[in-house]
Formats: C-alpha cells, sequence, structure tokens
C-alpha cells in the first residue's frame, strides 16, 4: 500500500500527496577482472593509443619499403636491409593487434566474450613488443658496427658501400624510435606520478 501524505493548501483546503517507496538499488562492487577490462577498454579508446597507432604505422611502412626496395644493396653490412623489413612487419603486426583491440572495445564492449578478445590482444600486442625490442637490439648493433666505416656515395666501393637511402632510413628509424619510446615513457611514468583528478 502507498502512503498518502495530506499537506494544506491554500485555495481548496489539504490537498492529497502520495508517495511511493524508496528503491534502493544495490550495485555488487566490481570484481579485479571487471576493473581490468574497464581499464584495457578505456586505454583502447584512448587519445594517447590512436597516436600510437598513427606513428607506429608511418614507421612500420617507412621501414617495410626502405627495407624490400633496397635488400640487396648494402653490401657492408647486408642485414640492415633485413632488419628495416622485418622490424617494419612486426610492428605492422601490432597495429593489426591495436586496431582489433579498439574496433572491439568501441562497438562490443558489453559482448560476453569481450574479455577473452581483449586477454588474447593483449597477449598478443606483448608479443609483438618483445620481439619488436629484441630485433631492435639486433638491429642496432648491425646498425651500429659499420657507421665508422660505411660509405653512401660511392656504389664502387662494393665491400664498405651502403644504398644512401636505405642507410638513412635505418639511422633515421633508429633514431626517431628511441625518442618516441622515451616520449611514451616520459608520459607514462607522469601519468603513473601525477593520476588526473576525477
Amino acid at each position: 500500500m502507498i502512503p498518502i501524505a495530506m499537506t494544506p493548501n491554500s485555495n481548496n483546503g489539504p490537498s492529497i500527496i502520495s508517495q511511493a517507496p524508496q528503491l534502493t538499488v544495490l550495485v555488487p562492487p566490481k570484481t579485479k577482472q571487471e576493473e581490468r577490462l574497464e581499464k584495457r577498454i578505456k586505454y583502447f579508446l584512448s587519445r594517447y593509443f590512436k597516436i600510437q597507432l598513427i606513428l607506429t604505422t608511418i614507421l612500420s611502412v617507412t621501414e617495410t619499403l626502405a627495407g624490400t626496395k633496397f635488400i640487396n644493396q648494402c653490401p657492408i653490412k647486408p642485414l640492415i636491409p633485413l632488419f628495416l623489413l622485418v622490424h617494419g612487419s612486426i610492428k605492422l603486426g601490432w597495429v593489426a593487434c591495436g586496431i582489433i583491440a579498439f574496433i572491439a572495445a568501441k562497438f562490443f564492449p558489453i559482448s560476453p566474450h569481450i574479455r577473452k578478445l581483449m586477454l588474447m590482444n593483449v597477449i598478443m600486442q606483448l608479443v609483438f613488443s618483445s620481439f619488436f625490442l629484441i630485433w631492435f637490439v639486433i638491429g642496432n648493433v648491425w646498425f651500429w658496427s659499420v657507421i665508422g666505416t660505411v660509405q653512401t656515395a660511392d656504389s664502387s666501393a662494393t665491400s664498405t658501400y651502403c644504398q644512401n637511402t636505405l642507410y638513412q632510413a635505418a639511422q633515421d628509424i633508429i633514431i626517431s624510435t628511441y625518442i618516441i619510446l622515451g616520449i611514451f615513457i616520459l608520459i607514462r611514468v607522469k601519468r603513473r606520478l601525477c593520476p588526473r583528478k576525477p
């Protein structure tokens, strides 16, 4: 039964107001898994992640094209074009995983399979990132080991020659990767140390 309250009315006497009972909805606390899932979805939808995808795509396409175009034009270190080709391909794999994660987070956040999809995606991204890091270190060794003796202008010096565009692309990719990684690490550290106020 709904309780009825009488209130005085200056015009026609007392008026009747019905008061519905107050319903209290208890929301169960979120589990750690649900909190992690929400964080992942938020991360994959963030501007930070979109910028990462765009920069990584540009670098990986540049690497892959340079490595493919000049595959046999670096006699001093034939592994430099291979480094660019494989490194670019690895990053394209990471980008593909990132696009899938973005689509899942944007269009299917309440799907019953979203948790498994996000977990698989995070695992794949970790695999690509780990291989990327290892291959990047190997490529650095190949590149910097010939920096003092490489010639990019005289193609007749077959033992010390490396095609100029290829060598410059390798140098630019390595340096820009260091810069971009440094910026992203600084952003991460800043976010950890100085979280945004809600």
